[in-house]
């Protein structure tokens, strides 16, 4: 199935070679770890793709730019896990409309994941793993 019309869309491609320069084989998947929606809510995008690899070349892949106007999440990542060999490697990317209509992946710098911590400045009890039934101030409206 085709991606929506209205949508950017950028080639990725990318070459495996060993240590000694022969070509690898194996699998890449490209995840962006949540379904993706158009601005209506309505889901478009969800599940992972994988390309194979064969002869050290992966097949090219088209996939939606991640700075797509009403896409939600907004600038969402995609998870890359390639698996050569016995040798897995996992890091995640943006693929912004700027690039160009193809990129390579070996081009693109790999994003450090961000934790989230919050706090409670209202002296109550600290949340952990969700918000509680009630209001969400601590209770003191």
């Amino acid at each position: 199935m085709p991606l929506p019309g209205d949508l950017t869309s950028i080639t990725v491609t990318a070459s495996y070679p060993n240590i000694a320069g022969q070509p690898q084989t194996g699998l890449v998947k490209f995840d962006p770890g949540q379904p993706v929606s158009d601005g209506t809510g309505k889901v478009i995008l969800t599940g992972a793709v994988t390309c194979y690899v064969f002869n050290g070349v992966m097949q090219p892949v088209i996939l939606p730019c991640t700075d797509n106007a009403g896409l939600n999440p907004t600038g969402f990542l995609y998870k890359i896990t390639e698996t050569l060999g016995t040798n897995v490697r996992s890091y995640s990317v943006y693929l912004p409309h700027t690039l160009g209509s193809t990129v390579d992946l070996s081009s693109l710098t790999p994003q450090t994941a961000v934790s989230m911590v919050i706090t409670n400045i209202d002296g109550g009890d600290a949340i952990s793993g969700g918000v509680p039934a009630g209001s969400v101030d601590g209770g003191n409206a």
